[in-house]
């Protein structure tokens, strides 16, 4: 099965952010006083999906999945091309599912709802995909309860991601290790909106692995630099994530973290090392929000996400803080089209540079088929 859906999307911010098509931050308020408001319109969310099934062998049925999103290399790239989000390919049946490929991060899986395919990503909801391997186990007491164990081997690092360092990061010769387990309670009913939901559900999760920072040395005088050639670092996280359907029309959902050198799971703000002493940076976050389906078509999301690092041990340019209110109203004017529209108060705190404040404004037009 191929699928497509074609965007236009305009985004109008008070102040500058970063970067101006995906918004993660604000970019500090300018020392001398200068108007930095910005505009973008493009078509970078578009995106491209094919699905396979296979037929049944020896009880599993094999599948795969591919994405494909207009974007040129990382989510920072501020020029078109094609960035994978996910390829991989499963076998499952009614209690096992076992994937290979290209994935969503099994770490604090759960998204908010808003219209950036950046999804609060660096203000409080980490994930972003790589390479895994993954095994799920599905444990089905009755209709109204399920328990999904989930365990990964993943890359240590992602490419969506740009280090901009003198120095590279790389994994410390192990994969990752990332495991879940979700509670589902209620039965999968048909819901308003077009949802098929449990009425709630309730997950943990959690990652370790090793990274380590390399001196990259271009000259004979960078031999000389008194920075330590190398730091290895522990990768640590736990996250929560939950939704609940209060009513048919009604909900809440969220997800909260903590944990160390995150940067590779867009958390933290994307920090990792110190960029002086690169020893890790520590850290929590998360997000929540309230959602109203008013009626089939048209659904409304406010909530708010921030991540807080440590800031000892953060450097003088570090991010010390990201946070951001939003509300988004989608309207599902027919099956193919979507029309949809945001309003986010952001606030970026730094160690050494100055504070900012601003409203983004977005709305999106989605053609799908």
């Amino acid at each position: 099965k191929l699928s497509a859906a074609f965007s236009l999307l305009g985004i109008r911010a008070t102040e500058r952010t970063f970067v101006t098509w995906n918004t993660l931050f604000l970019l500090p308020r300018s020392p001398f006083g200068l108007n930095t408001n910005s505009f973008e319109m493009h078509g970078r969310q578009s995106s491209i999906q094919a699905a396979f099934s296979g037929p049944e062998v020896a009880g599993f049925t094999p599948g795969a999945v591919a994405k494909l999103y207009l974007i040129s290399g990382s989510l920072t790239s501020d020029s078109y091309g094609i960035l994978p989000v996910v390829a991989f390919a499963d076998l499952k049946n009614d209690r096992w599912r076992l994937s290979a490929g290209l994935q969503p991060d099994l770490f604090a899986p759960r998204d908010p709802n808003v219209i950036p395919v950046s999804l609060l990503g660096g203000s409080g909801n980490p994930g972003t995909f790589r390479g895994q391997l993954r095994l799920e186990h599905f444990i089905n007491p009755s209709d109204a309860f399920q328990t999904t164990l989930q365990v990964a081997l993943g890359d240590p690092t992602t490419t969506v991601l740009i280090d901009n360092s003198r120095r590279s990061t790389e994994g410390n010769g192990w994969p990752n290790v990332e495991a879940r387990v979700l509670f589902g309670l209620g039965e999968n009913a048909e819901r308003i909106g077009g949802r098929k939901e449990r009425t709630a559900e309730l997950g943990v999760g959690g990652v370790i692995g090793q990274l380590r920072n390399t001196r990259l040395v271009f000259d004979l005088e960078e031999l000389n630099d008194p920075s330590p050639p190398r730091r290895p670092a522990q990768v640590w996280g736990v996250s929560v994530d939950g939704k609940w359907n209060l009513t048919e029309r009604l909900g809440v959902a969220g997800e909260c973290y903590t944990g160390q050198a995150l940067g590779s799971y867009a958390a933290n703000i994307f920090q990792t090392f110190n960029p002086v002493t690169y020893a890790p940076v520590r850290g929590s976050g998360g997000w929540g929000e309230v959602f109203v389906y008013l009626n089939n078509q048209l659904h409304i999301h406010t909530g708010y996400g921030v991540e807080v690092p440590v800031r000892a041990d953060l450097g003088p340019t570090g991010i010390a803080r990201n946070e951001t209110f939003f509300t988004t109203l989608f309207w599902n004017a027919t099956q193919a089209i979507q029309v949809s529209f945001e309003v986010d108060y952001r606030r970026t705190d730094f160690v050494g540079l100055a504070a900012n404040n601003g409203l983004v404004f977005m709305s999106q037009l989605l053609w799908r088929f």
